[in-house]
């Protein structure tokens, strides 16, 4: 029985940055695995594959040679997906599962994740802050299917044998130099944070600032991030050793999207709160939005012209129907009293019909004159299409939250149910403080809120039972 010890370097969190190492362990049991039976099941050196645990059995054989697959119970990860390739299996659909295994799992906490770095790190825009070497332990089942067996927050890197060596060093060194870390950099951080502190402590803003709006704002820092990602990736490709970039890619981003937007749901049903959208799923949905508000104009532009081009055929027509010559008789005309022509026989015989008098002696139907000759009311000075458009439209109204006061006990919706707690402050922007029965405080929140009461504030340590 044996297991994978691969090296994941995670050097952002929004978006996320994930990269593979292409050396690993691959440590095995020191007994040969038996299925499990009630006489066996204790036999930690068959069913655990953890090096500390194999170690101390006598018959564990140290690795003395990093090429060889056959040699000790610690053997390089390079050697064994030779071996399995030379087998006949198909290592790169192996690697591939293996990547979508470690890209899911740091999806499903990304959310979490982001939140707390945003809150620590609320003025960062390099994405840059912080890093984590992982280990995640890969097992493969009898039909070479990976599964996921956990991932280790700090993983080991001490050096027993000449494999430990070579393999966990070269990690190390790939990681700092991708890191591009440097006392110029460290330096420049430290100041640009003491000049925002003072800036801070005095209460100045940059003058460039109060000349934008929040939305102005937001957009400038997105550059700026956009830019700085930039950079960090030209960095990326030219110094990433043995490392492998995993996430992000043009791909990778569209292919894990639906699996962002149900980590980000899942998160806020749990918590009740709201949390940042990932800058990848933002960048992407501007530019859906902007191809969805193209494919719009584009559609209403080429509806307006098959509107006008039915429109002005359709006075085409009207007009030379008006201009058709007539034949009256003279015999037949009848005069009005001032002596003017105001119809013919031909047209005596439908009385519904609106006349309209011409001076060449010849009567005209409204219905047949041109829009521009049709009298005012008429039914040809509507407009089809401005008819269509003239039906007003429902707006779904979203439910408005319930309004609270300081000092009320509501309950709200966290991952264990509806709590009872008591508000202690309003902020401007909606959110508030709230307390929960243990004393625990939460600020700037905007829970889920099921009932308000209009009781009187009570004390921290003894809260009513809610109504």
């Amino acid at each position: 029985k044996f297991d994978l010890r691969l090296y994941v370097l995670v050097m952002g969190c929004d978006p996320l940055r994930i990269f593979l190492h292409q050396q690993g362990l691959v440590r095995l049991a020191t007994v040969p695995y038996v299925a499990p039976t009630g006489k066996n099941l204790l036999k930690q050196t068959m069913h655990l594959t953890n090096y500390a645990i194999n170690v101390k059995n006598p018959d564990f054989e140290e690795n003395t040679n990093p090429e060889d697959v056959h040699d000790g119970h610690k053997r390089s990860l390079q050697a064994v997906m030779q071996y399995l390739k030379d087998s006949g299996h198909n290592t790169e659909e192996l690697m591939e599962e293996i990547e979508a295994i470690i890209i899911k799992t740091l999806i499903s906490v990304q959310p979490s994740l982001s939140h707390v770095y945003h809150s620590c790190q609320p003025d960062d825009t390099a994405n840059h802050m912080c890093f984590e070497i992982l280990g995640f332990d890969i097992m493969f089942d009898h039909q070479l299917k990976p599964w996921l067996i956990e991932v280790n927050h700090a993983p080991s890197f001490a050096t027993d044998s000449e494999l430990d060596s070579q393999v966990k060093r070269k990690v190390l060194q790939d990681c700092f130099t991708l890191l591009n870390l440097s006392p110029e950099t460290k330096k420049r951080f430290k100041k640009e944070v003491r000049q925002q502190f003072e800036k801070r402590a005095m209460g100045k803003k940059d003058p460039k600032d109060k000349k934008l709006d929040r939305a102005q704002r937001s957009e400038g820092r997105y550059e700026i991030r956009e830019e700085l990602a930039k950079q960090r990736t030209e960095w990326e490709e030219n110094n990433c050793g043995d490392f492998r970039k995993l996430y992000p890619t043009p791909e990778k981003e569209e292919q894990y999207a639906p699996h962002f937007e149900s980590a980000l749901h899942i998160w806020e049903t749990l918590t009740g709160a709201q949390t940042r959208k990932p800058i990848a799923s933002r960048a992407r949905r501007k530019e859906e939005e902007e191809a969805r508000e193209a494919d719009e104009k584009a559609k209403a532009k080429a509806k307006a012209a098959a509107s006008k081009e039915k429109l002005d055929k359709a006075k085409l027509a009207k007009a030379q129907a008006a201009l058709e010559p007539m034949t009256v008789s003279s015999t037949k005309t009848n005069l009005d009293d001032e002596g003017g022509v105001i119809g013919s026989g031909d047209d005596r015989g439908d009385e519904n019909d609106t006349d309209s008098e011409r001076q060449d002696g010849f009567s005209v139907r409204s219905s047949e004159l041109p829009p521009s000759c049709q009298p005012a009311g008429g039914s040809e000075d509507r407009d089809p299409a401005a008819e269509d458009t003239s039906t007003p439209t429902t707006k779904k109204k979203s439910r408005p939250r319930p309004d609270v006061l300081v000092g009320e006990v509501v309950r709200v919706q966290t991952n264990l149910g509806w709590e009872r707690v008591v508000v202690r402050r309003k902020h401007s922007s909606g959110r508030v403080d709230i307390q929960f029965e243990d004393g625990e405080l939460m600020r700037q929140v905007l829970p889920r809120i099921l009932k308000a009461t209009t009781a009187p504030a009570p004390k921290e340590d003894a809260l009513p039972p809610a109504t």
